[in-house]
């Protein structure tokens, strides 16, 4: 399915460990044991990040090949894992004579952004096959079991990430207030985009591609004056949100979305047919009708008081009632 389904990766992974000489103390005191515990490392070396792309590309042909929920369901976690299931829906919802092949995964170039302070996910910029892709990986139980959780095309690539002199980077805390908004705000300012127009907290967004797409999608899905049409925010499934200390002294955030498009006639007595995207759910004609769409955003949030950039924002139709 190339594009339309993505299959992330679950494959053990030893977590690296070191231990730390503590310089010696100034007095005969004893040390405390918070003192005496290592420095955190990081959770992989790239080596062990690059063989979880490889295996990564191989699963991900053969999910595509088979449209195997199953099979993603075990490789896949958190917004991506949701918009798979969305693109197998959509696949299988296009007579098999018309679906086409599917593209093999292309992951080149791959550069790697890990926490060193022992965090449990990591970052990769790569190269596919519509350019710039940033990809998130996480280990969510701390097992070494690691699985894609969001994978974003950019189309101005990653801003340039802070890198200590080892190569490690750094990872943000979600409440950092290096910039105008918070890593934390970031998933609340861009459903703003579809609640409101951006008349709130999407207001401090600077203007990107991803920020006109939504505005212009959420207007075209309030043409019919027969409906009232809105979007409202809802709480993610998955709600957790990876952060990267960048050059400028900002951030690189990945977050969730989530929101429901809410279609109601005005028409007394009368119902709304789903549209297309719905229907593949749920397709009896009803009032109102609700479509719930989840999937994930990249955003970069510069020091200081420059607008923070919306860099992509992908999403899926998971359910309708």
């Amino acid at each position: 399915m190339g594009a339309l389904v993505t299959a992330g990766l679950l494959l053990a992974v030893a977590a690296c460990s070191s231990e730390t000489a503590q310089p010696a103390e100034p007095t005969p005191t004893a040390p405390s044991q918070e003192d005496q515990k290592p420095a955190a490392s990081p959770a992989l070396e790239p080596d062990q990040a690059q063989a979880l792309l490889d295996e990564y590309a191989a699963v991900n042909d053969r999910a595509n090949e088979a449209l195997d929920a199953d099979l993603i369901a075990t490789v896949e976690a958190g917004p991506l894992l949701q918009r798979s299931h969305a693109g197998m829906v959509v696949v299988r919802s296009i007579p098999e004579s018309e679906r086409g092949d599917v593209v093999p995964t292309q992951h080149t170039d791959p550069r790697f952004y890990i926490p060193r302070d022992g965090q449990r996910w990591w970052m990769a910029e790569v190269t596919g096959h519509a350019g710039p892709e940033l990809l998130t990986f996480a280990d969510s139980d701390g097992q070494g079991e690691w699985r894609m959780v969001s994978s974003l095309y950019l189309e101005d690539g990653v801003p340039d990430i802070e890198l200590d002199e080892e190569g490690w980077a750094t990872a943000v805390d979600l409440d950092d207030d290096a910039g105008v908004i918070t890593p934390a705000e970031v998933s609340a300012a861009y459903e703003d985009m579809w609640e409101t127009g951006g008349d709130g907290p999407g207001a401090a967004l600077a203007e990107t591609p991803a920020t006109e797409a939504a505005l212009e999608e959420r207007g075209t899905n309030r043409e019919d004056l027969r409906l009232q049409t809105r979007f409202e925010p809802e709480e993610p499934e998955h709600p957790e949100v990876y952060a990267l200390r960048t050059a400028d002294g900002g951030s690189l955030v990945v977050a969730p979305l989530a929101r429901v498009r809410i279609e109601l006639s005005i028409e007394p007595g009368s119902v709304v047919t789903p549209g297309t995207v719905t229907s593949r759910y749920d397709d009896t004609p009803r009032n109102p009708v609700r479509t719930y769409f989840r999937g994930d955003t990249a955003a970069w949030l510069p020091a200081g008081e420059d607008a923070p950039h919306i860099l992509a924002a992908e999403y899926g139709a998971t359910d309708a009632d």
